[in-house]
């Protein structure tokens, strides 16, 4: 029993340091810096051409191609966009968790028009799977965050349901972002290559940095790549598959 309890315990402790890594790796891409997003993209390129992911290319190739914008957002019901997340910070050598980011529905929330936008981690720790479920209800006319709901699973069973206001962070101590597109290039990951990826270099005011490459052909935020680090590497965001 002292065993099983332990185990849990550090699964518990995984769970909620792999939530502060997502929420600090997606950063202003995926839902902590709504405010500072550009106008969504309407016009989508066509789909990248798929290569042979045996060897994916590991030094991305840098375009000439001038940056068209720092993000991208294509959002409809049914877009969905899948994710790895290797975290440096549980694990030195790399703890790799499944990310999925989908647009469920629309609704309205308060009066107005809203996305319904989930995020789902997934992890395996101790022999206890966890998941956490982070749903938003986003504004259609300016992709603020009008209500959060988490929900925290352990083995499947129900273990935390919160809901917060989506302005509940106004007023407070928000670390200041940096952030700057430094060029385009092509980048091949799992999914395949993706031509002409904006790539976005950003920084804190607390010491943490990013480099992201964004492409038009992904639903959502159009995010392909994500690498974050402090002193040293802190997580790597892949994307694994992605429609709708």
């Amino acid at each position: 029993m002292e065993k099983s309890i332990f185990r849990n315990n550090k699964a518990i402790a995984k769970l909620f340091v792999i939530a502060i890594v997502v929420i600090v790796a997606v950063g202003g891409v995926v839902g902590v810096y709504y405010l500072t997003l550009p106008a969504a993209n309407t016009n989508p390129s066509t789909s990248p051409t798929p290569q042979n992911t045996a060897n994916p290319t590991q030094n991305p190739t840098p375009s000439s191609t001038p940056p068209q914008s720092q993000t991208t957002n294509n959002f409809k019901v049914g877009a969905y966009a899948n994710y790895n997340l290797i975290n440096y910070l549980v694990d030195p050598a790399g703890t790799t968790t499944a990310i999925k980011l989908n647009v469920s529905g629309e609704e309205s929330y308060s009066g107005t028009s809203c996305w319904v936008y989930t995020m789902t981690t997934e992890s395996d720790a101790y022999g206890v799977s966890s998941k956490i479920v982070t749903t938003r209800w986003l504004s259609k006319s300016t992709l603020e965050c009008l209500h959060i709901r988490v929900q925290s699973y352990l083995s499947g069973n129900l273990v935390e349901d919160q809901e917060y206001a989506g302005d509940s962070n106004k007023g407070s101590e928000m670390p200041k972002v940096t952030k700057a597109t430094v060029g385009t290039e092509t980048i091949t990951v799992e999914t395949g290559t993706f031509n002409n990826c904006v790539k976005n270099e950003q920084g804190t005011t607390t010491g943490i940095g990013s480099k992201e490459w964004v492409s038009v052909d992904v639903p959502i935020w159009g995010l392909v790549k994500l690498e974050t680090y402090s002193s040293g590497p802190m997580s790597t965001y892949e994307l694994t598959g992605y429609g709708g």
